[in-house]
């Protein structure tokens, strides 16, 4: 009954995917021409200088490497164990590739396994836990790709302040990220959950320096045409004044 009542003053309900829309169209008692759709607005990463990127590798020790990365919470749900799996495959086969897990362990018991997986993986050297970062922006520039993890993600901030930096990116095909990321045009999409199959976008992207370069560049464009900040506060800005005439 509250939520009825809730529901029934609000003037505008405004969704950041297509999913989201689909769900709030067939879940809220809301007439649906209330509902809007605007992607989130991103501040573009301030570019670092190529000094200041050596610097922080050094800082961190990760110059001098093929980085793949994951930015966000370290849980269980982030799946950052599929990347662990993933680099200690690709090691096997020969590939010199360096994973990076950055983020604030919200789950002590889940980092404590994520550190035993590593160690034993014999990956200590392939692998770098990397604390939170005030501005995630700066670690993005010292990675080559960027891989979304998790198993289901309404959207992604950190995807597109990736593809916003000229970063190649990867995503579970799951949740709004298929909304985010156009399969092998602004990035690559794996099966949620599957590690065989991150491993195989990781090692497509590796491989192939031209294809990734493609993919990072068409990213960027999606990114600053789609998502940019003043664009989307603009939008916003036009549905509050929708009845200040």
């Amino acid at each position: 009954m509250y939520h009825r009542f809730i529901y029934k003053e609000i003037d505008k309900y405004i969704v950041i995917t297509d999913l989201l829309m689909e769900q709030a169209i067939r879940n809220l008692p809301l007439d649906k021409n209330k509902i809007r759709r605007i992607n989130n607005g991103i501040n573009p990463p301030t570019q670092l200088s190529n000094d200041e990127i050596n610097d922080l590798k050094k800082e961190f020790n990760i110059e001098n490497k093929f980085i793949v990365g994951v930015v966000g919470r370290i849980e269980p749900y982030k799946g950052q164990h599929l990347l662990i799996h993933a680099i200690n495959e690709l090691c096997q086969e020969g590939f010199d590739i360096h994973g990076i897990l950055v983020g604030n362990a919200m789950r002590p018991s889940y980092l404590k396994d994520v550190k035993d997986l590593i160690a034993s993986l014999s990956l200590n050297k392939r692998i770098t836990l990397i604390p939170f970062q005030n501005d995630p922006t700066k670690i993005l520039q010292c990675i080559d790709i960027l891989a979304l993890t998790t198993k289901k993600e309404t959207g992604s901030i950190v995807l597109v302040e990736g593809m916003m930096a000229d970063i190649p990116v990867i995503g579970s095909n799951a949740g709004g990220i298929p909304e985010i990321i156009d399969h092998n045009e602004t990035g690559l999409l794996f099966e949620s959950g599957n590690t065989k199959s991150l491993i195989e976008a990781i090692r497509t992207l590796y491989v192939n320096k031209p294809f990734r370069e493609k993919i990072a560049a068409a990213g960027k464009k999606k990114a600053q045409e789609q998502f940019d900040k003043n664009t989307q506060f603009e939008k916003i800005l036009k549905e509050l004044m929708f009845d200040q005439n």
